[in-house]
């Protein structure tokens, strides 16, 4: 993603792995967090994500291959770390969609996804949380991660590679 980030939009990112719970996400605007197996977060590790959010960051999180029991576990998280502001999905006229002029370009799905239930939608499904008026957590359900490595591997209920690169891009450039 660095080396598309750089050549597409001029912008270096500079990535940093942390340990959720020990205080390394202040500082960064945003914070990416992935997973493929069922996730309970300790008190600590909630605690750091709303003081992230809270101070300005943006907390964006994918479904590795669209594995359900993570994206089960994260939203009942999100659901209680945010009761008042429940996740919902971003309209394909959100300005996340179409920050600098131009409209959302073609949403694919990977065909095991087509196969498993989405079917031929052509719409992006990202979720995201607002607060005090700001886009703050973004959530996809359907797999990001596995498409930014770029190769069409079966299995995966997410986005085709084209699509999950453009929508990270557009995630990046929005936060």
């Amino acid at each position: 993603m660095n080396n598309w980030m750089i050549q597409k939009q001029s912008t270096r990112l500079s990535i940093k792995p942390a340990d959720l719970g020990k205080d390394q996400l202040s500082g960064a605007p945003v914070a990416f967090l992935t997973g493929s197996v069922e996730y309970k977060f300790t008190p600590a590790q909630q605690n750091e994500l709303k003081k992230f959010v809270a101070g300005g960051g943006t907390l964006v999180i994918d479904s590795a291959g669209g594995n359900s029991a993570f994206a089960t576990s994260i939203e009942a998280a999100l659901a209680e770390m945010y009761p008042n502001n429940k996740l919902a999905v971003l309209p394909a006229n959100h300005p996340l969609f179409t920050a600098g002029g131009g409209a959302v370009d073609e949403i694919r799905y990977r065909d095991f996804a087509v196969h498993s239930g989405i079917g031929h939608d052509t719409a992006p499904r990202l979720q995201g949380i607002t607060l005090d008026g700001r886009l703050a957590v973004i959530y996809s359900r359907e797999d990001l991660s596995e498409g930014l490595v770029g190769q069409p591997i079966d299995g995966i209920n997410g986005y085709t590679p084209t699509t999950a690169t453009s929508l990270m891009t557009r995630v990046l450039t929005y936060a």
